[in-house]
C-alpha cells in the first residue's frame, strides 16, 4: 500500500507565495477596520465604561 499523502497546505500556495487567505484578502480588498478595533454600539457613547 502506498502511504497516505500529507495535507499541509502547501498546494494552496500559489507561486509567488501567497495562502488562501491572502490570496482572498488580495481579491477582495482588506477591511477599513482593523479585525482588532474596539466595537461601539449605537446605544452608548464611546469611552463610557458601562455596556
Amino acid at each position: 500500500m502506498s502511504e497516505p499523502a500529507i495535507q499541509n497546505g502547501e498546494d494552496a500556495i500559489d507561486e509567488s507565495g501567497r495562502n488562501p487567505t491572502q490570496q482572498r484578502i488580495d481579491e477582495e480588498g482588506a477591511s477599513e477596520a482593523p479585525v482588532d478595533a474596539d466595537w461601539v454600539s449605537d446605544d452608548r457613547e464611546e469611552g463610557s465604561d458601562t455596556a
